[in-house]
């Protein structure tokens, strides 16, 4: 999306990183997309295998990523919008199961 620019603003760069971290967040980037179209996502899978943990919410089943195209080590995705508001609905029940197997909040509602 940003690649060829050699100058992104900083809000702009901080904004497309959104796209790649957990998701703790929707990505502001969103609401500038001109449409509801999926992400074209390109994946070097000798990369990709050795930080998968790392990129656990970019799962292929779970995303709901469909492949494209592969030819030898690249792969090529789309990746439905939506896939950012689910995300990030798992990752609150995640968090809040956590919290309360741990007893949060406790009675001084900390």
């Amino acid at each position: 999306m940003n690649a060829m620019m050699s100058r992104s603003s900083l809000s702009q760069t901080y904004n497309l990183l959104q796209l790649v971290t957990e998701p703790y967040r929707k990505p502001a980037v969103l609401e500038d997309l001109p449409s509801q179209k999926p992400l074209l996502l390109l994946r070097d899978e000798a990369r990709f295998a050795g930080q998968a943990p790392r990129w656990e919410h970019f799962a292929d089943t779970a995303s709901g990523m469909e492949w494209v195209y592969a030819k030898e080590r690249l792969k090529v995705f789309t990746l439905p919008l939506s896939f950012f508001e689910k995300s990030l609905d798992q990752r609150r029940k995640s968090v809040l199961a956590e919290m309360t197997a741990e007893g949060w909040p406790n009675e001084t509602g900390i």
